[in-house]
């Protein structure tokens, strides 16, 4: 790298991002992460066992959303890039999206208690849809707006650090939101409540941020000129299509262990009582560590930080096939181990995300940012979808039974399968992939000091 371009880069690199505008920004994924921890986690237990919806429909249902995932993520990148008001491009879905999130959460966990068979599927599928639709509608804005706040390569990474520690309280309300209506009298009353409260959470939370954070009036009007355009230069950015390929991999990977965790305690261990502890082990040491993740981020780089991550996963899960045999304790050590991992990529992928955003508008001179965060979200969703429908899919295979009280050795086995062996050759596969990342600190600053050149040509 060239030393003006060093110079450059550290000159636009020099302001830190206010903490109120860290907050502001990281609150709504609290809401989000109790919404979306509930579902991860025991959507599919809940439907099965308390709704008595058939393992295989609820799986069909789930691979089905993703489909129609493929369709709205690009749409609502695409408008979110191109929409023009004095509120910005972003603020204005996130503020939309709100009430229908609430809306449609009451839907899918408090269906009419007289809907039975393929009315109650119905009546799932169309939950399903239509929470997709408005979840879509609110992080792809929410998450290109963190792609504006800064172009500083170690900012973004604190700024999504900041969001991942607050995020993961959330994700323990989540938790607690599970273990209360796993134990209740009257689990289908409690679900309800608990979705109305989950909802409004989001509400208020994804409000508060957009009359907090202020966007910037430069990226205005600087989106894809068409959709189809859009989503080609998204192909084309050679870094996007590896990280990508990558980031779908740990999406079905994380989908995997979450959707598994209530059957490996339920149907494997027989210890459903020590459930919410073991997803405690897996949430708490995200939160904890993030401040070492971002420090080790800035002297080792984040690829190198990401790769070590994916080390780590690779045995955590192949262990998890016989660690069971182990009792909770081992599980429980296994699943500490891929906390860490998770809890790195949380904290670099989408700070990495945002350099290639960078690299796109030198390559096409526009602003893509809910182009790419709507592609990230698709992957996002296919790789969480795919695990949980293709894990029902494969629980109706094995001959797993709501209703019994001990399952066959042959459920057990796929469930183990599911939960550990999948994703251990899922993340071999993408680290050895990873490998070949080139966009580190030093192409980022050259890339940073041409756009700053070409930005002050054209104002």
């Amino acid at each position: 790298m060239s030393q003006t371009a060093a110079n450059s880069h550290e000159g636009a690199s020099a302001e830190r991002i206010p903490a109120s505008v860290l907050v502001a920004y990281a609150l709504p994924m609290a809401g989000f992460s109790a919404a979306t921890a509930t579902l991860t986690l025991y959507l599919l237990k809940y439907s099965v066992d308390v709704l008595l919806v058939p393992p295989a429909a609820m799986g069909t249902i789930f691979m089905f959303a993703r489909l129609w995932d493929a369709v709205t993520d690009p749409v609502v990148g695409q408008w979110s890039d191109r929409t023009s008001t004095r509120w910005g491009r972003r603020r204005p879905w996130m503020v939309a999206a709100s009430v229908p999130i609430l809306i449609t959460l009451v839907m899918i966990w408090s269906p009419p208690a007289e809907l039975h068979g393929w009315l109650l599927v119905g009546w799932m599928a169309v939950g399903l849809l239509l929470y997709e639709t408005a979840q879509t509608a609110f992080i792809v804005p929410y998450g290109a707006l963190g792609m504006e706040i800064t172009d500083d390569h170690h900012e973004r990474t604190r700024l999504f650090g900041w969001r991942q520690m607050i995020g993961a309280p959330g994700f323990l309300l989540g938790l607690g939101f599970v273990f209360v209506m796993r134990t209740a009298e009257e689990p289908r009353e409690v679900a309800r409540v608990l979705a109305m409260a989950g909802g409004l959470l989001v509400a208020a939370t994804a409000l508060f941020a957009a009359w907090r954070i202020r966007e910037r009036d430069e990226f205005s009007g600087r989106g894809g000129a068409n959709l189809w355009g859009a989503m080609l230069d998204v192909l084309r950015n050679r870094h996007a299509r590896l990280l990508f390929i990558v980031y779908g991999i740990e999406s079905f990977a994380a989908g995997s262990i979450g959707v598994m965790v209530p059957f490996i305690m339920d149907d494997v261990l027989g210890r459903y009582d020590l459930q919410e502890v073991l997803i405690a082990f897996y949430a708490v040491p995200q939160f904890l560590f993030i401040p070492i993740w971002i420090h080790l981020s800035k002297r080792i780089g984040k690829k190198t930080l990401w790769m070590w991550g994916m080390a780590a996963m690779i045995p955590g899960y192949g262990g998890i096939i016989w660690g069971a045999e182990g009792g909770p304790v081992l599980v429980i050590v296994l699943v500490t181990i891929l906390a860490g991992g998770i809890g790195i990529a949380s904290v670099v992928v989408p700070s990495i995300k945002a350099d290639i955003i960078d690299f796109d508008e030198l390559q096409t001179g526009e602003r893509k940012e809910g182009a790419y965060t709507a592609a990230w979200n698709f992957i996002r969703k296919a790789g969480a979808g795919l695990a949980i429908g293709g894990s029902g899919l494969l629980l109706q295979w094995s001959g797993y039974d709501g209703e019994a009280e001990v399952q066959t050795q042959t459920v057990k086995n796929t469930i183990l399968i599911i939960a550990g062996g999948l994703p251990a050759v899922g993340y071999t596969i993408g680290m050895i992939l990873f490998s070949r990342f080139s966009l580190n600190e030093l192409e980022h600053a050259d890339v940073l000091a041409e756009l700053q050149r070409k930005r002050a040509e054209g104002s």
